[in-house]
Order: structure tokens, then sequence, then C-alpha cells
């Protein structure tokens, strides 16, 4: 409606307000050279002006608890049978964190997945990561992941996996942020937001979706 009562699109009055590298946000952060809310329409605009009946929409999303709140990504990774476990208390409730671990792990590390299984989580033997909370534990508790595949790596460089049978790799990540309300000129609330833009085409067949996505690391 602000965009029609303007004279322009509703791609571009969301260009116009999109924030840039460099820029303040309300909160006083500034924004690092990772902020891609740009990007994502611009990925989108091509599309966007073939399409008359379009709708879009955008936003940017903060990633872990922030403004000074303790912040724990914990990760163990150990090897039986051949397969690398991975132990987090960051629980898969439907987020797809399980995958997303596995993903990770087996980057770093360059094992094929069938040889990598996720754990349910298990207090017993899982170490805690905190509230599970989608984006929060893909970012921190998926930096101690990183992490403790990094180690795993170092190991597979002198030896096989099979002879690596028994051992375990721990990692963990701390997300330092700025309380709410510090003096500092700019002080950090969180430390990764996520980008995304998406559009909806309106046919004759029904609705079309088209998706443009980041979600950098801003660690």
């Amino acid at each position: 409606m602000l965009a029609e009562l303007a004279g322009i699109s509703p791609w571009e009055i969301r260009f116009l307000n999109a924030i840039r590298p460099g820029q303040i946000l309300p909160n006083g952060q500034i924004a690092d050279d990772t902020t891609a809310l740009e990007a994502t329409l611009l990925s989108v605009k091509e599309e966007y002006d073939r399409n008359p009946k379009a709708g879009i929409a955008c936003a940017m999303k903060s990633a872990g608890l922030g403004c000074g709140v303790p912040d724990f990504g914990r990760c163990r990774l150990r090897v039986k049978n051949g397969i690398v476990h991975i132990a987090t208390s960051a629980a898969c409730v439907g987020q797809g964190l399980g995958t997303v671990l596995t993903e990770m792990v087996c980057d770093v590390t360059g094992i094929l997945p069938e040889f990598v299984i996720h754990d349910a989580a298990d207090t017993f033997y899982t170490p805690d990561s905190g509230n599970t909370s989608a984006s929060r534990q893909t970012i921190i508790t998926g930096e101690a992941a990183i992490r403790a595949a990094m180690q795993l790596k170092t190991a597979l460089e002198a030896k096989t996996l099979a002879e690596l049978e028994g051992s375990e790799y721990y990692a963990e990540f701390e997300n330092v942020t700025d309380k709410t309300g510090s003096d500092k000129p700019h002080p950090v609330s969180c430390i990764s937001y996520s980008y995304a833009t998406q559009m909806a085409i309106l046919g004759e067949d029904g609705i079309k979706l088209t998706l443009g996505s980041l979600q950098p690391r801003s660690i």
C-alpha cells in the first residue's frame, strides 16, 4: 500500500529500505559485510519484473540468544563401529537440526553421510547446548560441531576411521554479545543474521513460489 502511494513497486520499496553493510541497525549494531538482504531481493528481481501478479516479502532474522545472555553450543563426536556419532543435547524437534549437523560434519571431514549418525539427545552423555530454537542451534551448536569435526579431520590425516575406533572429539562455542543498554557506541546484540526474500506468483495453474535466501555466518 505504501509502495502504491509512493508510485513505486512493492519490490522497489523493499530494496530502498533494505539494510546494507556498514549501516546501523535500530539496536546500534553496525551491519557487517555479510549483510545480504539486498542480495536476496536482487536474486528474484528478474522473475518479479516478468510477473505483474507477483507478491513479495522479505525479512532478516537474528540467530542466538544475544543481548549478553550466556549462550553456549557444545558437541561431542565419537567413533563407534566405524561410524561417527554426533552427540549434543540440541534436540531435533522438526527443525532439521540432525540433518544440518550431519552435513556440517561431513563437509568438514569429507566423510560420507552413511558413516555419520546424529544420536538422539541423551542427558547421560550429550553435552548441554541450551534451548532448541531452530536458527540458534544451527549457528551456536553448529559452530561447536564444526570445531569438533576439525579435530576429527586432523586425526584422519594420520589414521583411518577404523583405526580411530573409540576416539572422541569435543568442542564448544560461546556466543559473546553485549547486554541490552550497553554504553558501547555500537554494541553487538547478535552475532549472526539470516536474510530471505520470497515471491509468490499467482497464475492460472495456482501459486508458484520463488525463494532467495542466505544464512551468512558472522562468527
